[in-house]
C-alpha cells in the first residue's frame, strides 16, 4: 500500500481523529481498540488484527509448518511426561 500523508489536530484534551479514509483502509470502525507503538519520533497506529498477524507470523518463522503449535506443545509435553515416568519406573 502507498504511503498517504494527511495532516491532522489534537484536540484540547490530547486526542487525535483518525481520518475516516484511514479508518476505512484499515477496517476500524467506532468503539475499536487499536495498539500503538512509539518508533523513534513516529507514533504508529494498528488494528489488534494486524499485531495478532504479525505475533503469528514471527512465531511461524520459527515454528514453520500448517500444525496448530498447541498441539505440537502438547505432544511434546505428553512425550516428555511419558519419559518422566519410565525414569521414575526405572528408578525404584
Amino acid at each position: 500500500m502507498a504511503n498517504i500523508d494527511t495532516t491532522a489536530k489534537l484536540d484540547s484534551a490530547g486526542r487525535l481523529v483518525i481520518p475516516a479514509a484511514y479508518r476505512k483502509i484499515m477496517g476500524l470502525k467506532a468503539g475499536d481498540e487499536v495498539m500503538l507503538r512509539l518508533d523513534r519520533d513516529e507514533m504508529r497506529v494498528f488494528s489488534r488484527e494486524v499485531a495478532v498477524s504479525r505475533a503469528k507470523a514471527l512465531v511461524r518463522k520459527h515454528f514453520p509448518g500448517d500444525e496448530p503449535l498447541s498441539d505440537r506443545l502438547i505432544a511434546e509435553r505428553r512425550a516428555e511426561a511419558a519419559r518422566e515416568e519410565e525414569e521414575m519406573k526405572s528408578g525404584s
